[in-house]
């Protein structure tokens, strides 16, 4: 059965937002309402800085070596590659991370 990890309320979290959920890092994209979540390392050179990249809409660019993907999905548009995704739950003004169960 997934777990939810509370991460903070949906106005406090801006889109870039990284946080440790389950000890792993991931990072929390918002476009306009809508909230995504995906690991913060790069499926190129597996650094984790995709926090750090430049957002246009759906999609982030690795700040290390330009490699994009698209948020919704984690699929790499650049490149062979895939950062794993996670639901972002929203209930009344709280937002909480489903992470898969490990079994």
């Amino acid at each position: 059965m997934p777990s939810l990890v509370k991460i903070g309320t949906a106005a406090g979290v801006k889109s870039g937002t990284l946080v440790t959920v389950g000890g792993r890092d991931v990072v929390i994209f918002r476009q306009d309402d809508k909230f995504w979540a995906m690991s913060n390392v790069c499926a190129h050179q597996h650094i984790s800085r995709l926090h750090e990249g430049k957002q246009d809409g759906c999609t982030i660019e690795c700040p290390m070596h330009g490699w994009r993907y698209d948020i919704r999905s984690g699929i790499s548009l650049t490149g062979q590659g895939r950062v794993a995704v996670y639901t972002v739950v929203v209930r009344g003004e709280l937002l909480f991370v489903e992470l898969p169960d490990e079994r």
